[in-house]
């Protein structure tokens, strides 16, 4: 578990409740209470709480940030309930949803610890619209590995027959056995108080997601959402290799933090707000956004190319322009042909990319882009650096990322001064390795 250095809240942070269409959640917050400041949403993990990331909060808020970090359902000092229902992942990337709905007007920057990056990654895949990018940290694509199950089954079964207060005493005279250097004495009294004030059936529950989550990496893969994992060099939760896997998989970004183990924000605070800010900045949303309804005319396309054009004329090479125009040409078609009008084009530059989101209103099938018929998108998956389509409640949703120039692709490895290993990622960002480890 993660296990804060002090009981001390930093300066500028303070203890809020956020309440939200579904019930109000425990929150540190930190920074300018702003509708204009971007806005950065924590989740904690498995056995941890909105405390973890105390003294991260004003590394982040140091930059013009606000920051929320809150206690998940069930979790601390959040209420939970009996029904076991209520701790489905679905319903905690619910919650999550809310809390981000609550705390900012428009998009947040998500990151998601441990259990609490499945939860972030099934936020994101639920409704995208809602988060601007997401960090795992020291998180995985699903379940823990299998070797880890015994342990959590049978931390489940102590829940239901021993209690939470056996259940505690049990797992850290265990921890103490197997040489686990106890925190000072108020340290382990907060701990203690934590682990019994979390509801048994929440805790339970986020217990058996450990061993039964299903690999996010595919549906993730298909939003448009750009994703940074952080792991640490000597995590003990899942394997640094697959946290890589994961993230090359999916195109993310991948940053590993040498000497650091599974709680980042605890052991390195301002190491892990550097690379957080610096992969937030290379994303940040600006004025350049632009939106357009469409009809069923067949004019909407050459309206939408002109609206590309236009807008991005003067931002991209020719060859990225006309490449630009005519994937967008390409979804919007689809989503008038294949769907129910009216259509809405989204288009951006987001981390030396430009990304087109075209979303119709229903009616039609799921796109398949890697398909070369029917409503496939052979001309998407030539040009397009990333691409992906994913149905939900009011049609669907097509997208692409289109680099703005050639120095967005793909480079080779090269060595860095700090003596680790850094390439520029397929998502268009930095990769750093400590030196000696393995990256295949």
């Amino acid at each position: 578990m993660s296990t804060p250095r002090t009981l001390t809240l930093p300066d500028g942070v303070t203890r809020v409740d956020v309440a939200t269409s579904r019930g109000s959640f425990a929150a540190l917050t930190a920074g300018p209470v702003d509708a204009a400041a971007p806005v950065v949403v924590l989740v904690p993990g498995w056995t941890g709480s909105k405390e973890d990331f105390a003294t991260l909060l004003p590394e982040l808020a140091a930059s013009g940030r606000r920051v929320v970090a809150f206690d998940q359902r069930g979790q601390f000092e959040t209420p939970g309930d009996d029904n076991e229902s209520s701790y489905a992942m679905g319903e905690l990337a619910a919650d999550l949803g809310a809390v981000c709905c609550a705390v900012s007007p428009v998009a947040v920057d998500l990151v998601g610890h441990s259990f609490g990056g499945l939860v972030a990654a099934r936020a994101v895949i639920d409704d995208p619209s809602q988060v601007n990018s997401l960090v795992m940290l020291c998180s995985g694509p699903g379940a823990l590995p299998a070797d880890r199950h015994g342990d959590l089954h049978r931390l489940v079964q102590a829940l239901s027959s021993s209690g939470p207060e056996a259940t505690w005493q049990a797992m850290r005279e265990r921890e103490r056995l197997s040489g686990v250097t106890m925190p000072p004495a108020e340290v382990e009294a907060w701990l203690r108080q934590r682990f019994l004030q979390t509801h048994p059936v929440a805790l339970a529950a986020k217990t058996r997601h450990l061993t039964s989550a299903e690999d996010c990496r595919t549906e993730l893969r298909e939003r448009p959402t750009p994703v940074l994992v952080m792991a640490g060099e000597h995590d003990d939760g899942w394997p640094v290799q697959v946290q890589a896997d994961m993230a090359a998989l999916i195109g993310a970004t991948l940053v590993v933090l040498a000497g650091l183990g599974h709680s980042p924000a605890v052991e390195d605070p301002a190491a892990t707000a550097e690379h957080l800010l610096r992969f937030w900045d290379s994303w940040t949303p600006g004025a350049d956004d632009t939106w357009l309804t469409l009809t069923e005319a067949s004019s909407e396309v050459t309206r939408a190319r002109h609206l590309v054009r236009d807008r991005y004329e003067r931002l991209l090479p020719p060859e990225r322009l006309y490449q630009a125009e005519l994937l967008t040409s390409e979804l919007v078609t689809n989503a008038l042909v294949h769907a129910q009008p009216p259509a809405t084009l989204h288009a951006a530059l987001r981390g030396g990319n430009l990304l087109v989101v075209v979303s119709d209103s229903g009616g039609g099938s799921v796109i398949e882009p890697r398909a070369n018929h029917g409503r496939g998108l052979p001309i998407v998956a030539a040009f397009a650096q990333r691409f992906g389509a994913w149905t939900h409640a009011d049609g669907t949703s097509a997208w692409f990322w289109l680099p703005v120039d050639h120095a967005s692709e793909p480079e080779l490895p090269s060595t860095t001064g700090d003596g680790s290993s850094a390439a520029q990622g397929r998502a268009g960002g930095p990769i750093s390795i400590p030196a000696g480890h393995d990256s295949r």
